[in-house]
Parts: C-alpha cells; sequence; structure tokens
C-alpha cells in the first residue's frame, strides 16, 4: 500500500487498531525498545498482529506504510499531549509536570508531525491549544509576538501545501485570536497578503478565498474586494470564483442603499470579452443580478431593474444570434429560453410557452451533449402549463 504520507510501498497487513494514533505510538515504542513495559514484548506482539491479526478477529487490513521517522513524531506528539493534560490537572499545585510543561514543546511536537503529514488535523488542534496557552501566559505585547510568529508558522505550511484545509483553519484561529485580544489591526495587511500571495500562485484556490471572503467581511473591505476581483477577472475572465466573490460585494451594497451597483455591474459582466461565448460564470454573474433586481419585495427601483434586465437581454440576444466567426452561444440562448419560460408559467401564456419550447429544442441542436436535459425542460413545462 502507498502511504498518502511518504509514498512507500509496503505490502504489510494489520488490523484496524493500526490506524489509530495510539497504535502508532506503540509501534514507536516497540523500535525503540519500549518506552513502556517490555520492549520485546512489544516487538513480539507487533510481529504476531502482522502474521496473525490483533486476537480479536480484525486482520487484513493495509495498514499505511509509515515511515519510523513519522512514527516517532506522532509517539511525541502523544507523549505532549499527556504532559499537557497531567499539568492541567495539577494546577498551580507546583507539580512535577507542570513545572516541565511549556506550550512551545507542544507546539513544536506538533509541527514535527505536521512536516510529515500537513492534513494532521489532531496536530494542528493541539497546536492551536498550545498557542492559546502560551499567548495566555504572557504579556499582552508578548503575546501578540506569538500569534504573529504562528501566523508566519501558517504561511510557510500553505506555502508547502495551498489546498490544505486545516492550515488554512489555523491561519484564521490565529486572527480570531488576534481579533479577541485586540491585535487584529496589527496583522490586518500580513493576512490579506498572506490570501493573496496564495491567489497570485493559483487563482482558483477556494481555500485562500474562503480565506479572503472571511477577512473582507471582517474588515468591511467591500470596495477592496471589487478592486481585487476586476484584477483577478482581468487576468482570467472565466474565474468562476472571482466572479462569486464580486457577486457577494454586490449583495452588501445593494443591502446598503447602494442600488445602482446593479446597473453598474451589468455593464461591467456585459463588456467584451467578459462575455463571450463560453464564459458561463459571466452569464451566471448577469442572472444572479437580474434576480437581485427583479425580486419581489425589493427596494430596487423600477427604472433601475429595467436596464439591468435590458443589458442582460441585449448581451444574450447578441451572443446567442449566429455569427460568420462563432456559434451561437448556448449560455445566452439558456438564458434566453429560461426567461420566456418563466415568463409563460406566470402569466399561463400558450404562445410564449410555444417559443420557449421551440428555444429549447434548438438548443438541443445546438449543444446535442445535453440534448436530454433540454428536452426534460419541454416536458416540465408543458406540465407547468398542464
Amino acid at each position: 500500500m502507498r502511504s498518502r504520507c511518504t509514498g512507500v510501498e509496503r505490502p504489510e497487513l494489520l488490523s484496524e487498531r493500526s490506524f489509530s494514533m495510539s497504535s502508532i505510538a506503540a509501534r514507536a515504542r516497540a523500535r525503540r525498545g519500549g518506552a513502556r513495559g517490555d520492549g520485546v514484548a512489544d516487538c513480539g506482539r507487533a510481529r504476531r498482529m502482522r502474521r496473525d491479526g490483533d486476537g480479536d478477529g480484525a486482520r487484513d487490513v493495509a495498514r499505511p506504510a509509515y515511515e519510523d521517522a513519522y512514527e516517532d513524531a506522532v509517539a511525541a506528539l502523544e507523549r505532549a499531549m499527556a504532559r499537557r493534560a497531567r499539568a492541567a490537572l495539577e494546577g498551580d499545585d507546583g507539580g512535577t509536570t507542570a513545572r516541565e510543561w511549556t506550550p512551545e514543546d507542544g507546539a513544536e511536537a506538533a509541527a514535527r508531525v505536521l512536516e510529515t503529514c500537513g492534513a494532521h488535523y489532531t496536530a494542528w488542534a493541539f497546536r492551536m491549544r498550545c498557542v492559546e496557552d502560551a499567548v495566555d501566559a504572557r504579556e499582552a505585547e508578548a503575546g501578540t509576538a506569538t500569534l504573529r510568529d504562528e501566523l508566519a508558522f501558517a504561511e510557510a505550511q500553505t506555502t508547502k501545501n495551498p489546498k490544505n484545509y486545516q492550515v488554512w483553519n489555523h491561519a484564521r484561529m490565529v486572527l480570531e485570536r488576534a481579533d479577541a485580544a485586540g491585535a487584529f489591526e496589527g496583522l490586518r495587511d500580513r493576512a490579506f497578503a498572506h490570501a493573496n500571495a496564495a491567489l497570485m500562485l493559483d487563482g482558483k484556490n477556494i481555500h485562500a478565498w474562503s480565506h479572503r471572503a472571511w477577512l473582507v467581511e471582517r474588515c468591511d473591505a467591500w470596495e477592496e474586494e471589487m478592486a481585487f476581483t476586476e484584477k483577478m477577472l482581468a487576468e482570467d475572465r472565466m474565474n468562476n470564483s472571482a466572479w462569486n466573490a464580486r457577486f457577494q460585494c454586490v449583495t452588501v451594497c445593494v443591502e446598503r442603499g447602494d442600488v445602482g451597483v446593479l446597473e453598474r455591474e451589468a455593464a461591467f459582466a456585459t463588456t467584451a470579452p467578459r462575455v463571450d461565448d463560453d464564459n458561463e460564470s459571466a452569464w451566471n454573474y448577469l442572472r444572479g443580478l437580474c434576480a437581485i433586481a427583479e425580486r419581489d419585495g425589493s427596494a430596487i427601483p423600477r427604472d433601475v431593474a429595467n436596464r439591468v434586465v435590458a443589458l442582460a437581454i441585449d448581451a444574450a440576444r447578441t451572443a446567442a444570434a449566429p455569427a460568420p466567426s462563432r456559434a451561437p452561444s448556448r449560455h445566452a440562448a439558456l438564458l434566453l429560453a429560461d426567461r420566456v419560460a418563466a415568463e409563460a408559467v406566470r402569466d399561463a401564456d400558450i404562445g410564449r410557452a410555444a417559443s420557449a419550447e421551440s428555444m429549447f429544442r434548438n438548443l438541443a441542436t445546438l449543444d446535442p451533449l445535453r440534448g436530454n436535459y433540454y428536452r426534460t425542460r419541454i416536458d416540465r413545462l408543458r406540465a407547468a402549463l398542464a
């Protein structure tokens, strides 16, 4: 079996218990000669487990081929977790463990595990607890320095593994702790730079976008986000994550009374080359703008809503029409067909329904791969009007 942590092939079989931290630590103790009990007996038991199963009938499960260094690191992490728990029980009574335990040692034990397995949830959770212990034990300025150092650690980890959810969650937890301590503003620019650097490497990294979205909301940085998404879309007009982030900005602007943003964004989205034959993200963005403009009970003035819808429909008609240099856009054609079908159902208009059916049939010819979908839309339209 190939280990996700090491990539080493080893055809050994072991019971399901081998997947736990405790069993990994036990194997590490057995190799070292036994930190607890008889090391020779531990080694013999491990060999018997590989040969015969664990004695409870569970066997023939391929155990990950962890390298010795990783097993040792997990064993050290387990010991650090136990020491922290004992120190917490001893409290201020001056017990031996309480004197020996330091958050820095625990954080370092977690870091050694994360060097090999960056997605180790337990190691990340324990490291965050150690960071919190260190901050609680220090004066405000020293605590802020600890959080700054921990944010640097998270940044280094995202450089190694930018699609690792745990490390982005850790960075956010560090910032939340800084916020609670009144130290967030000192880390604000660094936090944005961290997310931006990741998106410069991969403009569609959903973890980095989610992290930035939290920062934008926390800092009320919606104008900055509009500028940032425009920059990202200039680099890749089909970046769906950037379109989604921009749409969130629009909803916030509308909620705050800036209804003119809908018309501005409709013009933005329909400007070539953002909206073209294949850019489904831009067409979905236009659909969303129209949905906000036409929402029942909306405070959007009717003339603004009409202009937004007109911009979207005009762009769709242009893109859906045949042209010598390109095929009609299926995204634009579907937007038009959806609107006609919705109007037919709303007004119980048989004539409009016939037009919608014709448009869906044309789509089935234009886009045969999704032909069954368009035929299903016709069936649903007929059912709605029956």
